[in-house]
């Protein structure tokens, strides 16, 4: 069976009702003037962000939630990675 080339391009995506930020080579996206660290996994993509009923900033690659940016801290919280509830080990 020989081996098939992909030829094309994958467009980027386009969110809906969210706003729009491109992930940068070093993985970081700018947010309210600053550089937010998000992944390097999607350097060149776009992601979406879209505020929450708790006032955080959900952000999507397509229909998956990559995580939360706390606007207090300005810091990026991974849906994989939850804190540890005060009195667990």
């Amino acid at each position: 069976m020989p081996a098939r080339v992909y030829t094309g391009t994958p467009e980027d995506l386009v969110y809906q009702d969210m706003t729009s930020r491109r992930v940068m080579q070093r993985g970081n996206i700018c947010w309210e003037g600053q550089p937010l660290f998000i992944t390097t996994s999607l350097a060149g993509w776009s992601v979406g962000l879209k505020v929450n009923d708790q006032g955080q900033v959900e952000v999507w690659f397509g229909r998956l939630l990559l995580g939360w940016i706390e606007p207090a801290t300005h810091s990026f919280q991974r849906t994989d990675i939850r804190p540890l509830e005060a009195g667990q080990p």
